[in-house]
């Protein structure tokens, strides 16, 4: 129950708050690819790392290069997957609160957007002379629908479009709020997704 707690506490709370090392309650599986990432991948991930730690003196240069990927990810009990593993599209889909509209971090409030999640992936940096590992979910976030309002609360109105990468292309696991239900409609003649969330079931 505890672990639970702490799962919602770093999907709720103002990202600095959130003690991003500790992965208690974050389980991969034993499958993995290994892979590298390129320059442009470095520069996003140092991105990321910077808004998880203001305080860290991080050099892009001495990021690793290379990663584990994986298809799913558990977080407490609840499995997500990802476009990797073709048996887990509906359990990709997730809320977050992570990106801005403009595919940047928003580190300033906890609006949540839906996404949809790629893969996962496992990397290493240097913290106070120690290796810390840190799971990550690689996004494509939802355009903001002019009629977002349209059915009202709970549900949703977002385009069926993603927003073209950015600096939150990289997400701690751990910020991951919930799944969502989706269905694709017009509405107000763009194509669009209707979005409802899924609450998180609890484990006592």
């Amino acid at each position: 129950m505890e672990g639970c707690k702490q799962l919602y506490f770093a999907s709720t709370t103002a990202i600095a708050n959130v003690k991003w090392d500790d992965l208690a309650m974050v389980h991969l599986p034993d499958n993995f690819v290994r892979a590298t990432l390129d320059g442009e991948d470095l520069r996003i991930l140092k991105s990321s790392y910077q808004v998880m730690y203001p305080t860290l003196d991080l050099c892009q240069s001495r990021l690793g290069q290379v990663i584990k990927k994986y298809a799913t990810v558990e977080l407490g009990r609840i499995t997500y997957g990802s476009r990797m593993s073709c048996r887990s599209l509906r359990s990709a889909r997730v809320r977050a609160a992570w990106t801005f509209s403009d595919g940047t971090i928003n580190s300033a409030t906890l609006e949540v957007r839906p996404g949809f999640v790629n893969s996962f992936f496992s990397h290493e940096i240097q913290i106070q002379g120690h290796w810390t590992r840190h799971i990550f979910a690689t996004m494509s976030w939802y355009k903001e629908h002019p009629s977002k309002d349209f059915y009202g609360n709970p549900v949703e109105v977002w385009q069926d479009q993603t927003l073209n990468g950015g600096s939150s292309t990289f997400m701690p696991v751990q910020r991951i709020a919930s799944k969502f239900a989706a269905a694709s409609q017009k509405v107000s003649d763009i194509d669009s997704i209707v979005v409802c969330p899924v609450p998180p079931r609890v484990f006592v």
